[in-house]
């Protein structure tokens, strides 16, 4: 059924999704490619707000919690990644899972990465291509590989 999920959009896609146990609010838009991967038995771990919009190919890992505001628009070609495994590597780094929360209000740009554990405040702006290692502040604009604040004079155009 999940596989399916990902020739789907609008009511399909939202359907779907509340049918396998997430929370989807009102007016939400799903574009055609959400993958949702380490979805286990269910989607509960999933709450999407109302009028939000999940962009065409948008990527939920949900080994950990998604939570996610009102009025966000996630764009076109973004993961949201709750864990890491490290499988038999011996690189140092341990097995973690952590959810992903994001504030009302939040746009995030194309192509932008969320690794597990962050958390972004209401109206925060995330620019394309970013990946957000760290917490984003309520209000601030971030851009950039890791994910630094823009100071506000420099943050038009960044998204």
């Amino acid at each position: 059924m999940l596989q399916f999920l990902e020739s789907v959009d609008g009511e399909d896609a939202v359907s779907i999704l509340r049918s396998r146990g997430a929370q989807i609010g009102a007016g939400t838009l799903v574009l055609r490619g959400l993958v949702i991967h380490n979805a286990e038995r269910d989607l509960t771990r999933l709450r999407v707000g109302e009028r939000c919009h999940l962009g065409r190919q948008t990527f939920i890992d949900l080994a950990g919690s998604v939570v996610i505001g009102d009025r966000v628009t996630i764009s076109m070609r973004c993961m949201l990644i709750t864990h890491t495994n490290v499988g038999d590597s011996r690189c140092g780094l341990a097995t973690s899972t952590c959810g992903i929360e994001i504030g009302d209000d939040v746009y995030i740009g194309a192509g932008t990465t969320l690794l597990p554990g962050v958390k972004l405040g209401p109206k925060s702006i995330i620019g394309a291509g970013s990946v957000v290692v760290h917490d984003v502040a309520p209000g601030a604009v971030v851009v950039g590989v890791p994910a630094r604040v823009v100071p506000q004079e420099e943050s038009r155009g960044h998204a």
